[in-house]
């Protein structure tokens, strides 16, 4: 019989990079550095391939008063990173004459100033709402920026390091009780 050998998991440096990899695991993190200077971890399979990375968060679960009103929703910051993020939109409950709730997705592309890229559809009953955003675009546009963009409308523009979600209501003794999340995708 010949000898016999055993794989075990190892961690390998790649210049400043720590990798560490398990042989036969379902999946393991490794930390990679990204512009910023801060750590990002990666989910890779049992093959080797990148799982793409997801976070959810709730930016916050509201209750308007009764009229017309713009307002924050909330904001996440540091995450230039991810390639693709969800609004996601779910009023429970409304009331008035004529109510609307519009969602607005904004960023600070000079990193200072938050600009509008995108608005979704008018909301007037108890509904779900999801509004993409994908950081890459497969052509080079000039986007001129003066205002709000349209109930429905997306600017060609990605985003910066941050993004900010805010609502306006409008109509006679308007209210909405929604929930509004930010899920970030890899």
């Amino acid at each position: 019989m010949g000898a016999s050998s055993t794989l075990s998991d190892q961690t390998f440096l790649i210049g400043t990079n720590r990798l560490l990899v398990v042989i036969g695991g379902i999946s393991t993190q490794t930390g990679t550095r990204v512009a910023n200077e801060d750590w990002r971890a990666l989910n890779l399979n049992r093959f080797g391939g990148l799982i793409q990375e997801r976070q959810a968060i709730l930016l916050g679960s509201l209750t308007t008063a009764s009229g017309t009103t713009t307002a924050n929703v909330g904001s996440a910051t540091n995450i230039a990173y991810y390639k693709e993020a969800q609004v996601l939109v779910d009023v429970t409950a409304t009331g008035g004459t004529a109510s609307t709730l519009t969602i607005y997705v904004d960023s600070r592309l000079d990193g200072t100033t938050y600009m509008n890229i995108v608005a979704g559809t008018i909301l007037t009953t108890a509904s779900r709402q999801v509004i993409t955003l994908v950081k890459q675009h497969a052509d080079n546009t000039a986007t001129l920026i003066t205002g709000e963009a349209g109930a429905g409308t997306s600017r060609d523009v990605g985003w910066a390091d941050d993004l900010q979600v805010r609502y306006s209501v409008a109509g006679t003794t308007a209210s909405f009780d929604f929930r509004v999340w930010l899920n970030l995708i890899g």
